[in-house]
């Protein structure tokens, strides 16, 4: 009788030498979108986002590769999608293809959309599944999402809603660059008690406001003031209350203060204070606060 040991060493040496060879394929798109398609229309993906889907074998191996038409799981739809009602409507061209290491294979992606009023404005979503042509043990996939809307998509309606509620909101930080001159470090400093320091939402608008603001990173798009670095710590400059609530045609003041650690005597730090809505939406514009932090005292001489 041959020993289980023994069957189970020689299983792990034949996998171990299966795989020393690499196996693998990549793409050059994970995610595609078509939006504003018509019923009865035929699209290229390629010709329709101007980049054709490449696949590149990475493998040390000749592969025999196929794409083919994949319906998502239920629970990977993204919002506002259903999945394709059916995969026929899509062709895979070439549909299987060999590639040599390093090869690589240009794959056009034809939509024959019936010609159906009732699928306008809807959104449906599929699946390219590229892998190896072959179930063994081994095989190698990938998975590129195509998301095809007849109309605008949802994150194109999203984005305009966003748009147009944010132009219906009138408000001000102010001021918007605030000066600390005097924060001492090592303790915890009261802005508003000590420099009558603080910032005001001014809420230009007849109806009410509701606004977010929190101390954050530096955004790279703003030129930092000269003689002043980057707060390493956004939270060192801390907010009383990070939400607040503005009556229209009203002011809301937000105390703030600093918790600058002992050791920074001396320094100048640019805080910034970025404000946006409930919903996590972020305004283009914030406010500054520039803090210098007071000098060790000198020693008292004897």
């Amino acid at each position: 009788m041959r020993n289980p040991m023994m069957r189970s060493l020689l299983l792990s040496l034949c996998l171990a030498s299966e795989a020393a060879a690499k196996i693998g394929l990549s793409a050059n798109l994970g995610d595609i979108v078509l939006e504003g398609a018509r019923p009865g229309r035929t699209y290229n993906l390629r010709e329709a986002n101007g980049v054709a889907l490449r696949i590149i074998n990475t493998g040390d191996d000749a592969a025999k590769v196929m794409t083919e038409v994949t319906l998502p799981d239920p629970k990977r739809l993204r919002d506002g999608y259903l999945p394709l009602p059916d995969p026929s409507w899509v062709q895979v061209l070439p549909e299987r293809y060999e590639l040599v290491p390093g090869g690589v294979a240009f794959v056009d992606i034809i939509l024959r959309l019936p010609d159906d009023p009732s699928l306008v404005g809807k959104n449906f979503q599929f699946n390219l599944f590229t892998h190896h042509d072959s179930r063994g043990f081994l095989a190698a996939g990938l998975e590129t999402r195509v998301r095809l809307s007849l109309g605008k998509g949802p994150e194109t309606l999203a984005k305009e809603k966003a748009d147009k509620q944010m132009a219906t909101f009138n408000f001000d930080l102010y001021p918007q660059t605030v000066y600390v001159t005097g924060a001492e470090a090592g303790t915890r400093y009261d802005a508003k008690a000590r420099e009558k320091k603080s910032v005001r939402v001014i809420n230009k608008a007849d109806d009410p406001l509701t606004l977010v603001v929190k101390s954050v990173p530096w955004p790279g798009s703003v030129p930092l003031p000269e003689g002043y670095a980057k707060a390493p710590d956004p939270a060192w400059l801390k907010l009383r209350a990070s939400t607040v609530a503005v009556e229209g045609l009203a002011i809301a003041d937000m105390p703030f203060d600093l918790e600058i650690p002992a050791g920074k005597e001396g320094a100048r730090y640019a805080f910034w204070l970025q404000p946006s809505l409930p919903t996590g939406l972020e305004f283009l514009s914030g406010a500054k606060v520039l803090v210098t932090v007071a000098a060790k005292a000198a020693a008292e001489k004897p």
